[in-house]
């Protein structure tokens, strides 16, 4: 399976990656230099090798997925959490 990266803000293709940990390790990057908001700005998904795709992770779910998985197994800061939360708070108002 092939696991895709975008930033659907400026509709950038970040990468294609062969593994889920090596996607979510680049999420995790993003995340640390930019802060958690930035997740709503991205989509990962994967293509099956049947062609299809499954439904992209972006948002609070990315951040969630992109710690457990990554090389680092440390859980995200209470502050990316609370980050991301607070801009879905603003989105929805």
């Amino acid at each position: 399976m092939k696991y895709r990266l975008w930033d659907t803000d400026i509709n950038r293709l970040f990468g294609t990656f062969d593994t889920e940990a090596e996607a979510l390790a680049y999420v995790r990057a993003l995340l640390e230099s930019y802060g958690a908001a930035y997740a709503d700005d991205l989509a990962m998904g994967c293509e099956r090798p049947d062609g299809s795709f499954t439904a992209p992770l972006t948002g609070e779910e990315l951040v969630e997925r992109a710690w457990p998985v990554a090389q680092d197994p440390e859980p995200p800061p209470e502050s990316v959490l609370t980050r991301t939360k607070m801009a879905e708070a603003k989105r929805a108002s």
